[in-house]
C-alpha cells in the first residue's frame, strides 16, 4: 500500500522512477503486494518494482541475499528509503543502530530516509489499553520520538525533521474521521507530543 502510494505521488510530481523495491519480512505479504501492484499499476511501472523478503532489523543482509548482490554493490544506490510501522521492531530486537547504519550505507550521498511509526505517548491505541495492567515486554515496546531519532543521528544522518503528527486512526469511520479532522489544528497546537505517529526525516550528508 505504501509503495503504491509513493509511486502515485512520484507520477503526479512528474518524477522519473528508475527502480522501486518493496520489502516485508513475511512472504505472504510480498505475494499480496505483488498482486495489488499488478491490479493497480500500469505494466511499464509494475515492471520496475522488485519485491524482497527482508526484515527491517537486518535490511542490508536480507536485501543482499534477496537480490543476489553483495553489500558493496548495494552501498550508495538508493535515493530514498521509506519505512512505515517498521522501525519499532528493530528497537524491540535492540538492533536499531544496525538498522540505521544499513539505511545510511544503502543511500546515496544526499539521499533521504523517511521513518513513520507509532508514538509511545498516544493514549488511545487499543493494544495499549489492552495491556494497561500487564507488564511491558520487548514484544510490545513502542519507542518515543527521541528514541526513534537517536540511531539516525548517531550513524551520521542530518536530521531534517523529527516530530509527532496524525490524529486520525487509519480505520476511522466517517463520523470519527470528520471529528478528528476538525480537532487536528487545535490538537497540534495544544498537545502535539501525544499525536499518533512519530516522523523522522533524515538526510545522508553529501
Amino acid at each position: 500500500m505504501n509503495l503504491l502510494k509513493l509511486i502515485e505521488i512520484l507520477q503526479l510530481e512528474g518524477a522519473q522512477l528508475e527502480t522501486a523495491f518493496g520489502t516485508d519480512f513475511s512472504p505472504p505479504m510480498i505475494d499480496a503486494a505483488r498482486d495489488e501492484a499488478a491490479k493497480h499499476l500500469p505494466s511499464e511501472l509494475n515492471q520496475k518494482i522488485n519485491y524482497v523478503v527482508a526484515g527491517n532489523e537486518k535490511l542490508m543482509a536480507d536485501l543482499a541475499r534477496g537480490l543476489d548482490q553483495s553489500r558493496e554493490q548495494l552501498n550508495n544506490t538508493f535515493d530514498c528509503i521509506v519505512g512505515v510501522n517498521t522501525f519499532r521492531y528493530a528497537h524491540r530486537l535492540q538492533s536499531e543502530n544496525q538498522c540505521a547504519r544499513d539505511i545510511f550505507d544503502l543511500l546515496r550521498p544526499g539521499g533521504y530516509s523517511v521513518m513513520i511509526d507509532m508514538n509511545r505517548y498516544f493514549p488511545f491505541f487499543r493494544s495499549k489499553l489492552r495491556h494497561m495492567f500487564s507488564q511491558r515486554t520487548n514484544e510490545t515496546y513502542i519507542p518515543s520520538l527521541k528514541e526513534y531519532t537517536r540511531p539516525f543521528n548517531d550513524v551520521g544522518f542530518k536530521i531534517r525533521e523529527s516530530r509527532n503528527f496524525c490524529w486520525i486512526p487509519h480505520s476511522a469511520k466517517p463520523g470519527l474521521l470528520a471529528l478528528c479532522r476538525k480537532l487536528t489544528p487545535v490538537l497540534d497546537v495544544c498537545c502535539s507530543s501525544l499525536a499518533m505517529r512519530s516522523l523522522v526525516i533524515a538526510q545522508k550528508p553529501i
